[in-house]
């Protein structure tokens, strides 16, 4: 225990010896003979508690006194009296050393617990505070939590108008047209509904992290899942007739996080915003998310050389295309150029009107 002086807390259980465990008193004693000799001599202040299965309150009991006669004759003190168990026995005892000095009172109270007692002891000492280790949130702390938020919302915001404003609109330029695909004879106009133990699966695979908009923290709505699927299955099904998705999934807890820690935390262009939403509106997503995959590459419309967000795709598989590419091209005594974008704000930028006639050319259903 982190007190002063430092107290050596020391729990011990005897069960009733039976047939079963094997336990016997003489082995009992051997055992804590050689530890309580041990214990008797240790530094700090010794307090023994627990469970002894013994009845010292009966001086006929013989297992009782010679107990009681070793913690006698270890310079030891037993400090419970009378009964600790319904059946009227003093089991559970509170053992220290008689030059500590340490517990002035111990109380018995029937607390209706279980059958047996609780014993209550008060030990005159000095609980050491403990360290407090300040968060470093990276953000000034002599502004006020609303103003912060105001500024950083207000920052965030005007980044996104102003990319949006820089970028070229199609009719501007003369150097750039947008080649549209030639519709293909399938179409999406019906979701597949999600079934209760496809969404189980996906909810019991889904990271247990919880946003600050969850009505419930994710672990818990886990280790409820089974009463709660009627309801999910229904919000998500109903969201994929209607072509809706409800308000409350359209808004997300943004966390502004330094980019680097060695950047100056008071200016708001080093931090980036990161969007946590609610958990069952992440579920809404993969259940679309593999319908429509399922739909692009059944129907040959994935995008070849897209290697984010696909299943066995990803930097190393796109690294290994590009290292191809750039070996055949060298192998064949051909020049090789390469050009490497990176978008700021990339998602926040997308343009929805532009994304949703994106999705016309590929018969999907959107609605109104």
């Amino acid at each position: 225990m982190q007190t002063t002086p430092p107290v050596r807390l020391v729990t011990i259980y005897r069960p009733p010896p039976s047939k079963t465990n094997g336990n016997n008193f003489r082995t009992f004693m051997e055992e804590i003979t050689a530890y309580f000799e041990l214990l008797v001599i240790s530094t700090g202040i010794l307090l023994v508690l627990g469970d002894f299965n013994l009845h010292i309150d009966k001086p006929a009991d013989k297992e009782g006194a010679e107990f009681i006669s070793l913690v006698e004759s270890l310079g030891m003190t037993q400090h419970v009296t009378g009964a600790t168990h319904r059946g009227g026995h003093t089991l559970d005892l509170v053992l220290t050393r008689n030059m500590d000095n340490i517990v002035p009172r111990v109380a018995v109270e029937d607390k209706c617990l279980s059958d047996h007692y609780p014993v209550f002891c008060v030990l005159p000492l000095h609980c050491l505070m403990p360290k407090t280790q300040e968060g470093n949130t990276n953000i000034t702390p002599d502004k006020d939590s609303k103003d912060l938020v105001h500024e950083f919302s207000t920052f965030f915001i005007d980044k996104i108008t102003r990319i949006r404003a820089s970028i070229v609109s199609e009719g501007k330029s003369k150097s750039f047209s947008l080649t549209v695909q030639k519709p293909p004879s399938c179409a999406l106009d019906m979701w597949e509904p999600a079934t209760e133990d496809e969404l189980k699966r996906i909810i019991m695979a889904s990271p247990s992290k919880s946003c600050g908009l969850d009505p419930l923290p994710t672990n818990l709505l886990k280790q409820c899942v089974t009463p709660l699927l009627p309801v999910i299955s229904t919000i998500v099904n109903n969201s994929l007739i209607t072509g809706d998705v409800p308000s409350a999934f359209k808004l997300a807890h943004v966390t502004p996080l330094i980019k680097k820690p060695s950047l100056d935390p008071t200016v708001l262009s080093n931090y980036r915003p990161v969007s946590n939403l609610p958990f069952v509106s992440k579920i809404l997503e993969k259940v679309v998310s593999s319908r429509l995959t399922s739909y692009l590459e059944h129907n040959g419309l994935q995008e070849t050389h897209q290697s984010a967000y696909r299943k066995h795709h990803s930097t190393e598989t796109a690294l290994v295309r590009i290292q191809n590419d750039v070996m055949v091209a060298l192998g064949g005594q051909k020049a090789c150029l390469m050009v490497l974008l990176d978008l700021s704000a990339a998602f926040d930028t997308v343009d929805h009107r532009s994304f949703l006639v994106h999705s016309v050319t590929l018969v999907l259903k959107v609605a109104p």
